[in-house]
């Protein structure tokens, strides 16, 4: 069975590919080029305000259950799962197709953690992934819709 300490410890590895995706999508927002850029430099950052507030939450979170969390860059990237976008431009396509790929492993990553919860009866934890994987479920269909 899952303490908390495991807990806090998926949540800080889950804080980690936040940070990622925070970062990643500053950079899609500022270097995505071609025809949808005035709609996807909007979108984009609707979808980097988003992430700050579930880092915060999260971390917020981490530390009402006992826990700290990670504020490093370099534990950030020796523990995210999601890889960093290399600074350069990028056509709509190719970077909503890597982040609807994101979005999939953090919606892996948020129902782990809400089974982790679940199992030590942390029902606040449990609500802050359900609200989260919904936001999450919407992203990857909207941005699955823009490929088709």
């Amino acid at each position: 069975m899952a303490t908390t300490t495991d807990l806090v410890f998926h949540m800080n590895k889950y804080l980690a590919n936040l940070n990622v995706l925070n970062v990643k999508i500053h950079n899609f927002h500022w270097n995505v080029t071609g025809p949808e850029f005035f709609a996807l430099h909007s979108k984009f950052e609707s979808l980097y305000d988003e992430a700050f507030e579930v880092i915060d939450k999260v971390a917020e979170r981490i530390i009402m259950i006992g826990g700290k969390p990670t504020a490093s860059l370099k534990i950030y990237l020796e523990h995210a799962v999601l890889r960093e976008a290399n600074t350069h431009d990028y056509t709509g396509q190719v970077a909503i197709k890597e982040l609807m790929e994101d979005y999939k492993i953090l919606l892996a990553e948020v129902r782990g953690i809400y089974k982790m919860a679940e199992g030590l009866e942390d029902d606040v934890t449990c609500s802050l992934m359900t609200e989260i994987r919904e936001n999450y479920e919407k992203n990857v269909w909207m941005l699955s819709a823009c490929l088709k």
